[in-house]
């Protein structure tokens, strides 16, 4: 039973913990409606309106294309037979979007659609990350420590804003978040916390590992890498353990070698059935043979090859966990923790570490690594979206090994245990300073956008063309990039777009309506001859021609930001414009 002053103190941390939750969940929602959907927002928006249609994401619906990848082979990304577009990470999210798409026909505005169709997703993500840290929880013992863990969790994932920024977006961002906690949570029941039953961890393995290779293909992938190197790691050291313990070789140990190896096999079996539903689906969306195309043509783009843009996505990630999260932090911890080990050793100590969090931060440890290596050898710009899951599990390893370290130090005289566990705490703590004043800048950013309404140049340029023309669904619009966007909130026939996979045909038409995105300087030639061909009004909005509506990267080089504010502009020239036809 807790004594009175532990009751005092969870109950404060408690309270304390109610607050923090409060204000992640503003973090998290609050002007969730705004800006309007920029390209990939609104490329998993029409591939959820392309299911509901045809039930699957179809290219061509006779009026418009949806196709994004970028590359000179146009129908890479395409699947002839059945006229599918197989070029994104995968359909999952195109499916779940079908949610929040049958929601917002209940309205007719349009920030409220959008704020209904984020709203589903930053939910899921949401919900990943109470998964996770209601797993993280088992792993503490008493309501003080699991009130303890749960105030940090959430207190350094408020402190994130790279992540919230991706939680907010309706993409498969935040459903990897869940997918990544679910499988976890599914292994570490059975496999750490041994809480579920063999048949339920095989059934709801597969499934869960089927299901992140739907929604994030390189995740099953992550999954079964990480899974098999922590198998073979403790059988490894099962192994050690059995000889280092003077076991003689007889039938006993012949037996008991036997029974490692089986249970070696009966754990990974789940993972290894879990290929049977996955390869037909490698297989109809020529999964490694686009990549290695895509491979190949982002080499030549970035003047690079595989070693050197391996080497250039690990300068990229690296910069990244060190200066918008806890690597450092990390690092220091788990040195420490083989310092603690090291004394134990030394010191002939009879004190035994707490193992299942052991063995639960060594999995996640194996997974982060996997994770973090595997995006360094994906062939392209490893941008945050790729690898923001990382980030709450980072957070747990972080709490795990500090947990078992004052775990460590209990079992010291008094004095030496406060002694120390005060040094550890300040050292914790400067950590978290540095990270705090480093990134304030994101975090006054983020304050001011969810306390003012952000707005992009399609939240000019839409809205604009809805109250000029009662009709949108018949209009055709020219444009560059964010062509998606315009298919889905003016219904709008769109030609040209961001890939250009159907010039010949988009030349020989004449727009009611073109938006060149100056930046991007794409197919100008086009839309020279479109101006020159009719006769065009100019029309100006306040707003600077931003590459994009909006993006949750904070660490892409400029143009393509987060940017927290309205870019507000007098300069004719940057200012975006688009051409109305007299």
């Amino acid at each position: 039973m807790l004594s009175l002053d532990d009751h005092s103190k969870n109950r404060y941390l408690t309270i304390v913990l109610v607050l923090l939750c409060m204000l992640f969940l503003v973090s998290l929602f609050k002007n969730i409606a705004y800006p309007l959907f920029w390209a990939d927002e609104s490329m998993t928006v029409m591939g959820g309106v392309r299911v509901l249609e045809y039930g699957y994401p179809k290219v061509h619906d006779g009026k418009n294309v949806f196709y994004d990848l970028l590359h000179p082979n146009v129908s890479l990304g395409l699947d002839e037979k059945t006229d599918a577009y197989i070029g994104g990470t995968s359909w999952g999210h195109y499916y779940f979007a079908t949610i929040g798409i049958k929601l917002a026909e209940m309205s007719d505005d349009f920030f409220t659609k959008t704020a209904i169709i984020r709203l589903t997703f930053g939910l899921a993500g949401l919900a990943g990350l109470m998964i996770l840290a209601f797993l993280a929880r088992q792993f503490f013992h008493t309501k003080l420590s699991k009130t303890g863990f749960l105030t940090l969790f959430v207190f350094l994932e408020l402190i994130s804003v790279p992540l919230v920024l991706h939680l907010r977006e309706a993409r498969y961002y935040p459903l990897v978040v869940f997918f990544t906690a679910l499988t976890i949570f599914v292994y570490a029941q059975y496999r750490i916390l041994k809480k579920i039953r063999y048949s339920t961890y095989a059934i709801l393995l597969i499934v869960s590992l089927f299901l992140s290779f739907v929604m994030f293909s390189p995740l099953y992938f992550i999954f079964v890498a990480s899974m098999l190197s922590f198998e073979s790691i403790a059988l490894a050291g099962q192994l050690v353990s059995g000889y280092g313990q003077g076991r003689r070789s007889g039938p006993a140990e012949s037996q008991s070698r036997k029974r490692l190896f089986k249970d070696y096999l009966r754990n990974l079996l789940p993972v290894i059935f879990s290929f049977i539903p996955v390869y037909p689906l490698l297989v109809y969306f020529k999964t490694f043979y686009i990549a290695g195309e895509m491979a190949k043509f982002n080499f030549e783009l970035f003047h690079t090859d595989k070693i050197g843009m391996f080497w250039a996505n690990l300068e990229v990630i690296w910069r990244f966990f060190v200066s918008s999260d806890f690597m450092y932090l990390a690092i220091f911890l788990k040195i420490s923790l083989l310092l603690c080990f090291f004394l134990k050793l030394a010191a002939k100590s009879t004190y035994d570490f707490d193992r299942p969090k052991l063995f639960f931060s060594l999995f996640l440890t194996i997974f982060f690594i996997v994770y973090f290596f595997t995006v360094c050898k994906l062939p392209s710009f490893p941008y945050t979206r790729y690898y923001i899951p990382l980030q709450p599990v980072l957070t747990v390893i972080i709490i795990l090994d500090l947990s078992v370290i004052f775990d460590f130090m209990s079992h010291y005289r008094s004095f030496a245990k406060g002694y120390a566990r005060t040094i550890l705490g300040m050292i914790v703590g400067g950590f978290i300073m540095v990270n705090i004043i480093g990134n304030s800048h994101y975090l006054k950013g983020h304050l001011y956008e969810i306390s003012n309404q952000y707005r992009g140049p399609l939240d000019y340029v839409i809205p604009f063309i809805k109250e000029r023309y009662t009709n949108t669904g018949g209009l055709v619009i020219a444009t560059n990039y964010e062509e998606t966007s315009f298919m889905y909130y003016l219904n709008a026939k769109v030609i040209v777009g961001y890939v250009g996979n159907n010039l010949e045909e988009d030349a020989r038409m004449q727009p009611d309506i073109i938006v060149y995105r100056k930046l991007w300087g794409n197919f100008e030639p086009i839309f020279t001859n479109y101006l020159q061909q009719a006769a065009y009004e100019r029309i100006t909005f306040p707003v600077f021609d931003y590459t994009v509506n909006n993006i949750p990267e904070l660490h892409f080089r400029l143009p393509i930001q987060h940017q927290f504010q309205t870019l507000e502009t007098a300069d004719e020239r940057e200012k975006t414009d688009i051409y109305v036809r007299k």
